[in-house]
């Protein structure tokens, strides 16, 4: 999932239809409950736009790495404990 469809679903008090008007994007191209990817030449000015709200990809990126890093140490800490157990 890419960081401003994350974002979005993360403060669900923003206004989709606001944001579209703002961004000059046309109705309806913001899905977030579709699986499609938001389109490349929307992605500047919303990135432009919800930087404003506080989107920042420097954070997203470190929480995301951080719950990779805990299920990876979840991970070796099981099996780390099926080994001691055999």
């Amino acid at each position: 999932m890419n960081t401003i469809k994350k974002f979005l679903l993360d403060h669900p008090l923003i206004s989709i239809n606001g944001l579209e008007k703002q961004c000059d994007i046309p109705k309806g191209t913001l899905r977030l409950s579709s699986k499609r990817d938001i389109p490349e030449k929307y992605k500047q000015v919303l990135n432009e736009v919800l930087t404003f709200y506080g989107l920042n990809h420097k954070e997203f990126y470190e929480a995301i790495h951080n719950e990779i890093m805990k299920a990876a140490n979840l991970i070796t800490d099981n099996i780390d404990s099926f080994i001691k157990k055999t």
